[in-house]
């Protein structure tokens, strides 16, 4: 039988009466969490507060219990990241699977009454990646196939500017090789032309057959004349950039 009177609360058995003080409170004792094996994909790992694994190696297992010899351990709870206890390992086991970048693994203990300790077990995780799968690596490498295009299409720019360029100055001495011959012929069939008209204004009148013969050889000249002016012309042209045009008109 249980009783109370002002401060006191009494109880009765067939041992006797027990007082005892109503301001009495439970001390839930502080259960410190005790890391019992880790396990990085299967395999157990050194106990330590800080690992740094691959990513192939980023499936976490952990055995916890709470020394307690008064018996009130019940379960552990855990955390990821951010202290929002929303897992409960019941059987003293978990299995973690963590993505790449770095982790804050929160443990604690759990007392039969429901109550979480204030102890916390922490674990630092860090789960890197190759640096051919990081994002830079990838922007790297774009980077740099798009300059070697770059550089590609420069330079091959410059090559065919280049070639267009000697082309142009090949044309050039060519023309002028051209309109010098041309010149040169120009001016010695104009002193031919020069010479046969005088000859056949002086003898026009005492032989006419001479002067008839150095009259049609004055035409033909003058024909001929015609023709490389004519060349000269057109060598002047500046849509004549070809040397095959060159050559074709020459021959």
């Amino acid at each position: 039988n249980v009783s109370q009177f002002e401060n006191y609360i009494y109880i009765s058995s067939n041992k006797g009466i027990d007082k005892v003080h109503k301001s009495i409170h439970t001390i839930h004792p502080k259960l410190n969490l005790t890391i019992l094996d880790l396990k990085v994909n299967y395999q157990s790992v050194e106990i330590k507060d800080k690992l740094v694994l691959p990513e192939s190696k980023n499936l976490i297992t952990i055995e916890a219990t709470a020394a307690d010899i008064t018996g009130h351990y019940s379960h552990f709870q855990y955390a990821i990241d951010q202290e929002k206890y929303d897992n409960n390992a019941s059987n003293g086991i978990i299995n973690i699977l963590l993505n790449k970048g770095k982790h804050t693994l929160y443990l604690r203990a759990v007392n039969t009454n429901q109550i979480p300790s204030e102890l916390i077990k922490k674990l630092q995780i860090e789960i890197i990646v190759p640096f051919y799968k990081e994002t830079w690596f990838y922007i790297l490498i774009l980077g740099v196939i798009l300059g070697s295009i770059i550089h590609i299409y420069i330079t091959w720019k410059s090559i065919k500017y280049k070639h267009i360029i000697q082309q142009k100055e090949a044309l050039d001495i060519q023309r002028d090789k051209i309109m010098a011959d041309l010149h040169d012929d120009i001016g010695g069939t104009l002193s031919s032309l020069q010479v046969n008209s005088s000859i056949a204004h002086s003898i026009i009148n005492n032989d006419i057959k001479s002067a008839s013969n150095l009259l049609s050889k004055i035409e033909l000249q003058s024909k001929v004349l015609a023709e490389r002016i004519s060349d000269i012309v057109w060598s002047m042209r500046p849509n004549q950039e070809d040397i095959m045009t060159i050559s074709s008109r020459v021959i």
